[in-house]
C-alpha cells in the first residue's frame, strides 16, 4: 500500500484527504517514482471544485497534481533513460501527483537540478514548462524583442520574466508594487502596477504579451502590442478573437504539456545559476487543503510546494 491525496466529491478543501490506496504498478514503458515533493498550482484547486470538468472530465475518486520530485523506485520491463534510485523531476499532467508513489513515462521526466532540493525542485515543472513554452514555442520570442509578461510576482510569471531575458528580450512585468522589485531582480526593466498605473504610454509597443489572466486583461493586452505581435494565453474568449480580427495581431491559445527534454534545458539554467525558483511557502503533504486555500487567495510570490510526510 502507499498513500495518496483523493477527493470523491467536488468541493472546498476539506473533500481532500490522505488515504491509502494501493502501490502503483509501473507498466512495461513506465517508472515508478518516490515523490519527496509536489508543486501546487492554481489549475489544481479548479479541478478539485469541479470548475474544470468541460476540459478535465476524469472520474473520481481523483488525486490532484502535476508536479512531483523524487527518487527512482521501479522500472518497468522496457523502461529506458533512468536508474533506480536517480533524482528526477517532472509535470506528469494536470492529475495524479499528489501521492507518495507515482508511475509515469520516463521520457517525460529529466534529472532533478543538482542545485535544488526535492522541495524545491517540485516547484518547477509545470509553472517553467508553461513559461517556456508560451514564450518559445508559441511566440516564438527573439532576442531584442520586447515582451509584456502579466502577473509577473507568480509562479509562471517569474520564469517567464527569467527565461525572457535570458534570450534577450526586454521585459516589462505587472504587478502590485510590492513585488515591483523582486521582479526587477528578475531581470524586468520595468514594472507596471496594474491597479493605477496608466497602460498608455505603452500601447503598440509590444511583440510579445504573455496573459494567463484573461477578461478585461486580455482585451486591454490587445491595444499594446505592435501590428504583428502576438498575444499568448490560455483558452481565448469570443470577444478576443472578436476585437484581434483584422487587427494584425495573432491570438495564441496554449495548453502546458509534458516535456522532458525542455525540463533538462530548464534544469541547466538552473545549476548554471541562470534561472532561479522562489518558493512562497511550504507544507506537509497531509495539509494540501491549506495550501490550495493560500493558492486561491491569489498574489503569491512564486511557487505554495507540498513535502514529503513520514
Amino acid at each position: 500500500m502507499s498513500r495518496a491525496i483523493r477527493f470523491h466529491d467536488y468541493g472546498g478543501p476539506e473533500v481532500m484527504k490522505l488515504e491509502e490506496v494501493p502501490r502503483p504498478v509501473p507498466k512495461a514503458n513506465e517508472i515508478l517514482v518516490r515523490v519527496l515533493g509536489w508543486g501546487v498550482n492554481p489549475v489544481d484547486w479548479k479541478i478539485r471544485e469541479g470548475l474544470a470538468r468541460s476540459r478535465i472530465n476524469v472520474p473520481l475518486p481523483l488525486t490532484p497534481g502535476g508536479d512531483i520530485s523524487g527518487v527512482v523506485e521501479e522500472l518497468g520491463a522496457s523502461a529506458t533513460g533512468v536508474s533506480i534510485g536517480q533524482p528526477v523531476f517532472a509535470m506528469i499532467g494536470l492529475v495524479g501527483a499528489y501521492a507518495e508513489l507515482v508511475a509515469v513515462k520516463p521520457e517525460i521526466t529529466a534529472p532533478k537540478p543538482r542545485t535544488l532540493d526535492h522541495v524545491q525542485a517540485a516547484s518547477v515543472p509545470l509553472t517553467a514548462l508553461t513559461a517556456w513554452q508560451a514564450l518559445f514555442e508559441h511566440a516564438e520570442l527573439k532576442s531584442g524583442q520586447r515582451v509584456l509578461i502579466h502577473a509577473a510576482a507568480g509562479g509562471v510569471g517569474g520564469f517567464a520574466v527569467q527565461f525572457a531575458r535570458h534570450a534577450g528580450a526586454i521585459v516589462i512585468g505587472t504587478a502590485s508594487p510590492d513585488n515591483a522589485d523582486y521582479i526587477r531582480s528578475l531581470g524586468a526593466t520595468d514594472v507596471i502596477d496594474y491597479r493605477k498605473d496608466s497602460f498608455d504610454p505603452y500601447r503598440g509597443s509590444f511583440d510579445v504579451v504573455l496573459d494567463l489572466i484573461g477578461g478585461e486583461t486580455s482585451l486591454r493586452s490587445l491595444e499594446l502590442l505592435r501590428k504583428g505581435g502576438i498575444h499568448v494565453g490560455g483558452v481565448p474568449a469570443p470577444a478576443l478573437m472578436q476585437h484581434a480580427e483584422g487587427s494584425g495581431i495573432r491570438v495564441k491559445p496554449m495548453q502546458v504539456h509534458p516535456d522532458g527534454s525542455q525540463l533538462r534545458e530548464i534544469s541547466g539554467l538552473i545549476d548554471a545559476g541562470r534561472i532561479r525558483t522562489t518558493i512562497a511557502a511550504v507544507y506537509p503533504l497531509d495539509q494540501a487543503g491549506a495550501a490550495h486555500e493560500q493558492s486561491k487567495s491569489g498574489h503569491t510570490r512564486g511557487k505554495i510546494v507540498l513535502k514529503a510526510i513520514p
